[in-house]
C-alpha cells in the first residue's frame, strides 16, 4: 500500500513539474497566445487583428469542389473522367470500365455495341465529346469493342 502511494506521489510530481516546463515554454516564446472574443453570432475579432471575419461554418466545403475536381479528371485523368460516368448504356452502346495494373494503373473501358455497329460507334464518339472530352484525350482511352 506504501508502493503504490509512493508511486502516484511520484507520478503526480513528474506531471506538475511537466505543466511547469511546458508553461515557461508557452509564456516565453515569440508568439504569445491570442485569445478569440466572440462579438455576435456572426462574426469573431482575434485580439491582436482589428479585421472582423465572417463566420464560416465547419461543415461547409466551397461550392465549386466538385467540379474543380471533375475538371481537373477530365484534363490530367480523362479514363479515371469517363468511369466515373459508368455503367452507362442506352439504344446504342453500353460501356463498364476495369482497372488494369499493366502498363500503367489505368481505367480501361469494354463497350458493347448494339444493332447498326457503325450508327452506335459513332453514337458513343458523341457521348464522349458531349462529356467534355477532346479527340486527342479519346485517342488515349483504352477501349475494347464488343459488336
Amino acid at each position: 500500500m506504501k508502493k503504490n502511494s509512493i508511486l502516484i506521489a511520484v507520478g503526480l510530481i513528474v506531471t506538475i513539474g511537466v505543466l511547469i516546463v511546458l508553461q515557461r515554454i508557452l509564456v516565453t516564446s515569440d508568439n504569445p497566445p491570442v485569445s478569440s472574443i466572440p462579438l455576435s453570432p456572426t462574426t469573431f475579432q482575434a485580439q491582436e487583428n482589428t479585421k472582423v471575419l465572417p463566420r464560416v461554418e465547419s461543415n461547409s466545403a466551397p461550392k465549386n469542389a466538385v467540379p474543380t475536381e471533375e475538371a481537373y479528371e477530365k484534363v490530367y485523368r480523362p479514363d479515371l473522367f469517363i468511369s466515373n460516368k459508368t455503367p452507362y448504356q442506352n439504344e446504342y452502346f453500353a460501356i463498364t470500365y476495369t482497372f488494369k495494373t499493366q502498363p500503367s494503373g489505368h481505367f480501361a473501358f469494354t463497350v458493347q455495341l448494339k444493332n447498326d455497329r457503325a450508327k452506335a460507334q459513332q453514337e458513343f464518339a458523341s457521348w464522349l465529346t458531349a462529356q467534355g472530352l477532346t479527340n486527342t484525350q479519346i485517342s488515349t482511352l483504352d477501349i475494347t469493342y464488343i459488336f
